[in-house]
């Protein structure tokens, strides 16, 4: 799949709510595509949707090696490689002392036609990503700088972040990335036109067995039980 067909799918897929997806994701056996719950929207209206790119760092103890001069660095060649509709992962390696990006950091990314962030770690400049109406999804807010403290090591390899239903969550390059009130789900790139065929077929389902709960037509078991939103899906392997 190509970043520009990751973006067109991801557009279709962003109408639909991580609950869904999650619904579908598990009974296709994949039940473990959540991020922690840690992790969450700077303000509870914002939505993501698109294909991660992928950004690894880490903390430094002591003194910070001294890059050389002449090799480039990650923190500046990233946006060499962004692409319009793409949403920056950070993977910290947990760390949280201090920041890994700010207003001025998303306001690049943004330029370079990143859509908005998932970081798994800290930002601030908390009210002027709001003002830009850059979505970002973050662990924790700190006016802390993280000069010498922390950089950026890679991007565009695979990452993890923290996972609600496990440990951790694998991420690669071109995965899509939806993201809502609720939380933040990983697709992984080669079951997402699937994914996205399948949510939508499970949210007509809702939305017709929410207008029959609220008009009243029969019981809640028997609004359920006249549905079968999964029976359509198949695990993954089996034919």
């Amino acid at each position: 799949m190509t970043p520009g067909e990751a973006v067109a799918l991801s557009a279709e897929l962003g109408k639909l709510a991580t609950g869904v997806v999650f619904d579908v994701l598990r009974v296709m056996g994949l039940p473990h595509q959540t991020l922690s719950s840690r992790i969450a929207g700077l303000e509870p209206g914002m939505r993501l949707c698109g294909p991660a790119f992928c950004i690894k760092g880490q903390t430094w103890l002591g003194t910070p090696p001294k890059p050389d001069p002449a090799a480039p660095q990650p923190r500046y060649a990233l946006f060499d490689h962004l692409y319009p509709g793409c949403v920056v992962v950070i993977d910290t390696g947990g760390y949280d002392e201090a920041v890994v990006m700010g207003e001025n950091f998303a306001v690049s990314i943004q330029r370079g036609g990143g859509a908005g962030f998932v970081v798994d770690g800290a930002v601030r400049d908390a009210q002027g990503l709001v003002n830009r109406n850059i979505p970002t999804f973050l662990r924790l807010v700190t006016p802390v700088s993280s000069a010498g403290r922390w950089s950026i090591t890679s991007f565009e390899e695979p990452i993890t972040m923290p996972g609600q239903t496990a440990s951790q969550v694998a991420i690669n390059p071109g995965d899509l990335i939806l993201a809502d009130r609720d939380g933040v789900m990983v697709v992984p790139q080669e079951h997402a036109q699937t994914v996205l065929g399948h949510a939508r077929y499970v949210n007509d389902i809702e939305e017709i067995q929410r207008a029959e709960l609220i008009e009243g037509i029969g019981s809640r078991q028997e609004i359920y039980e006249r549905y079968n939103r999964f029976e359509h899906i198949k695990p993954i392997g089996r034919k």
